[in-house]
């Protein structure tokens, strides 16, 4: 046989042979794991915003443990300060200062609250819990809608409650009304959650972040807070909100302020400094 005939029959043979072993023929690599991640929770009447009305007295603690690899939830919390016997406790979907739907049930009694033997969570509500979109809610008799709650939020978010007032305007204003802010800030990504209720304030108004400035000091405006059209007392910014560095500083160095403004009280009716 002549050898280029020979070559010609033996090309093909080595193409497979590079395809099967050579190549990238074998299975994909193991993915490498993720391990767990432990969330330290704190709890607290005053976060409440579904409370008949603020317990103070209301506290807890303790950490959920989340395997990343498998969606396995654990953890325990020690509670107390309750207004009246527990009568549920709950995972809840949303950010501070918005109450939502159930995601997980808990185990519960008045002093302890903990997740359920295999408890397993989706790739979705991991997700969401890792963006500290959840948080526990513990329902009493008193309070059934929940009266002692907590966000839960991992390493790089940090949660601020706000309260505002007339006497924080400069000049202070009188006045009958009064809001609660929430700020949910990753540093990291600056990005940025927040929103504004309010009570006794009606019509035209306005709410933003002003800064930088010190309790007691006028500033200008740096991020403004978008009213909810079918909410009069409720103002919001969209779940994609980022801001500048420069921002994000101002906030961290409690050099900001929350302002709601109304057509009485142009300047700002109630106010409040937001204090990482």
């Amino acid at each position: 046989m002549k050898p280029q005939v020979i070559a010609a029959r033996l090309i093909p043979i080595l193409f497979l042979s590079l395809t099967i072993y050579g190549c990238g023929g074998g299975s994909d690599p193991t993915p490498t794991p993720l391990g767990s991640v432990d969330i330290p929770i704190t709890l607290s009447g005053d976060f409440s915003v579904s409370a008949v009305a603020p317990n103070s007295a209301a506290t807890g603690s303790g950490t959920l443990t989340l395997n990343r690899d498998t969606g396995d939830l654990t953890g325990s919390l020690t509670i107390s300060g309750l207004s009246s016997n527990a009568n549920n406790a709950h995972v809840h979907v949303g950010i501070a200062g918005i109450p939502g739907r159930v995601v997980v049930p808990l185990d519960y009694t008045n002093t302890t609250v903990t997740v359920p033997a295999n408890t397993m969570l989706s790739t979705a509500q991991m997700d969401a819990l890792l963006e500290a979109n959840y948080y526990i809610n513990v329902h009493t008799e008193n309070n059934t809608l929940g009266e002692l709650r907590g966000q839960i939020v991992p390493a790089g978010f940090q949660v601020i409650r706000v309260v505002l007032d007339g006497a924080s305007e400069v000049p202070p204003v009188t006045t009958g009304s009064s809001a609660i802010g929430y700020l949910t800030i990753n540093s990291s990504t600056l990005s940025l959650q927040g929103n504004i209720t309010s009570t006794g304030i009606t019509g035209d108004t306005a709410a933003h972040i002003h800064g930088p400035a010190a309790a007691g000091v006028n500033a200008g405006i740096r991020v403004p807070f978008p009213a909810k059209p079918d909410d009069d007392a409720l103002w919001a910014l969209p779940d994609t909100t980022t801001i500048s560095q420069i921002d994000m500083d101002y906030i961290l160095a409690s050099q900001t302020y929350l302002n709601v403004h109304t057509t009485g009280n142009p300047g700002g009716e109630v106010r409040g400094q937001i204090v990482p």
